[in-house]
């Protein structure tokens, strides 16, 4: 799907019907990626092409940088090409699921999980023992200075520093050269599955519509959801925020603060009482108060919904000298 906007989508066809899970631009082309090593090349986002699998396995990490693109994904796969169009096997260890990569800082930055034994894979011979590994050309990798036991979803560069975020207790790590890591267990939800940047804040997603802000890695905020539906991706552009998830869900923001409720004077009805309009912002619902001394505020029947304009009317102010308005939210 594409969109101009974030707000209006248009589906295109792409001659598979493999779940895809990462999208990347470079080289002047799109790359997809998905289930059972399914690779898309477009030029234009519209028309997709198929390409050959290099390799059997759920790729679910993309990105480009260095004139290189570099897919990850289960089974310790990366896979490596310099025009989207022809792929090679870089690194291969059944011991690790690399869950993300990202291009970011003049490196290379694999994200994912590590064990002695994954369901349907021979027990590891040499257990590997970081969940990040890092590379400067996207063909020679090395572990970082990582051990804890964890799950790492997605990775992400910004503010100058790497977060790495994921789920089963230590939920995000943070770093500022990609090889010395900082992990934290503070966010307020138990699972994170992507992270994005943008407008100084890492913007983070999970399930149950989990939505989660921070500006360090440490310390997390969780605005209150707005649909029950888990939430698997996030990115920034074009000055916002949009998140997909299950059933098709996509959600919009920009962080700024909601505009400001407009009054709008309508002068007396024919029982000589005030009355107004006023407007609040989408997902903002208000409650509106009336007061003839600024100190004894009494609430006006009905509350303003969200995202509404709504005509009120004081029963109060007939003879009134002054009379004053304000809103607040519940």
């Amino acid at each position: 799907m594409t969109s101009s906007d974030g707000s209006a989508w248009v589906r295109h066809k792409t001659g598979t019907t493999n779940a895809l899970t990462k999208v990347a631009f470079g080289a002047d082309r799109y790359i997809a990626v998905g289930d059972a090593g399914t690779i898309l090349i477009s030029t234009n986002g519209v028309d997709w092409r198929l390409l050959p699998p290099v390799s059997p396995s759920l790729l679910t990490g993309l990105a480009f940088g260095k004139g290189l693109f570099v897919a990850s994904g289960f089974d310790g796969t990366v896979l490596t090409s310099p025009d989207g169009a022809l792929w090679t096997v870089a690194y291969s260890n059944a011991c690790r699921r690399f869950n993300d990569v990202v291009f970011a800082n003049d490196k290379f930055i694999l994200a994912g999980s590590v064990a002695t034994t994954f369901i349907d894979v021979p027990p590891c011979a040499v257990r590997p023992r970081a969940p990040i590994m890092t590379s400067s050309n996207g063909y020679d990798w090395t572990e970082t200075a990582v051990t804890y036991e964890i799950s790492l979803n997605a990775v992400v560069f910004g503010a100058g520093r790497y977060l790495a975020v994921g789920g089963y207790g230590l939920t995000s790590s943070v770093s500022d050269n990609g090889f010395w890591w900082t992990t934290y267990g503070s966010a307020p939800v138990a699972r994170i599955f992507d992270v994005c940047f943008g407008k100084n804040s890492f913007v983070a997603v999970g399930p149950l519509g989990a939505t989660l802000v921070t500006e360090d890695g440490a310390v997390w905020k969780n605005p209150q959801a707005v649909t029950v539906r888990g939430l698997n991706g996030v990115a920034f552009g074009v000055d916002r925020f949009v998140a997909v998830g299950d059933n098709g869900t996509i959600l919009q923001s920009t962080l700024d603060p909601p505009p400001r409720p407009v009054l709008e004077a309508k002068s007396f009805d024919t029982e000589d009482r005030f009355q107004f309009e006023i407007w609040s912002a989408p997902g903002v619902s208000l409650i509106i108060q009336a007061s003839s001394n600024l100190v004894d505020w009494v609430e006006l029947k009905g509350q303003q919904g969200p995202g509404t304009s709504k005509s009120v009317v004081d029963p109060q102010s007939p003879g009134l000298r002054a009379r004053f308005y304000r809103t607040i939210q519940p």
